[in-house]
């Protein structure tokens, strides 16, 4: 078996897995909604009438729905590691009668040329390995942009270690209470160790000074889960 890369995402979803995301997810990430309405927000301040916006980590197609439901009239394109979740999300769109341009696999799959209005990536660079990992995701992302193109980016937090323990208890209970099982949640946190490796909010933002962009705002923070709006600079 090759090793796999340190760019690499490191989660993969089967097919079953992929339909059950949609209500497991919001029932996991705190203010889940109100983050993607937020960054719907955002961008729809920003991105033209008829301009172009990358999803990165498509998924289910939750996020492609809500950006063509607010503009119809934007061209979407997403990409996911997982074909699965693309299929998911084909489905969600063809039946409210949406296309977008979906690609599987990482954002090197993405045609060279294109060069978008806008980015998101939301809780996707989390399960990037390594901070040369996450450089090269956020300067891949932002050579697919226009400059002055607006970017948001969402993702879980490490941290102070005087801090960490009473965040991740309070995210336990957070999942308990909206219905999760005690035994999956706890079996979540164990595995999470090897699936998700997250920066402290300094080096992220740090991170995207080196990458391309400029101008980060924090918009949404609940517990460990930060959200900022960016700008591609030169």
């Amino acid at each position: 078996m090759n090793e796999q890369k340190d760019s690499e995402i490191k989660i993969e979803f089967n097919a079953e897995m992929a339909e059950k995301y949609s209500a497991m997810i919001r029932t996991t990430i705190p203010g889940y909604e109100d983050l993607h309405h937020m960054a719907l927000s955002l961008l729809y301040l920003r991105v033209p009438e008829e301009g172009s916006v990358l999803v990165v980590g498509a998924g289910d197609g939750h996020e492609l729905l809500s950006l063509k439901r607010a503009r119809p009239t934007w061209r979407l394109t997403g990409v996911d590691p997982s074909a699965e979740m693309l299929s998911v999300a084909r489905k969600r769109l063809s039946a409210e009668g949406f296309d977008a341009e979906l690609f599987a696999g990482k954002t090197g799959v993405l045609p060279s040329e294109e060069k978008f209005d806008a980015a998101t990536a939301i809780l996707v660079m989390h399960f990037v390995r390594g901070t040369d990992g996450k450089f090269a995701f956020l300067r891949d992302i932002a050579g697919r942009l226009k400059k002055g193109a607006v970017y948001v980016h969402a993702e879980l937090c490490a941290e102070k270690e005087e801090h960490s323990s009473a965040m991740e208890s309070a995210w336990t209970r957070f999942q308990i209470s909206k219905g999760q099982a005690e035994e999956e949640v706890a079996d979540r946190n164990k595995r999470r160790a090897n699936s998700v490796f997250p920066l402290s909010a300094e080096e992220a933002e740090k991170l995207f000074l080196e990458s391309g962009f400029s101008d980060a705002k924090l918009f949404y923070k609940v517990l460990n889960f930060h959200g900022w709006v960016m700008t591609k600079s030169a």
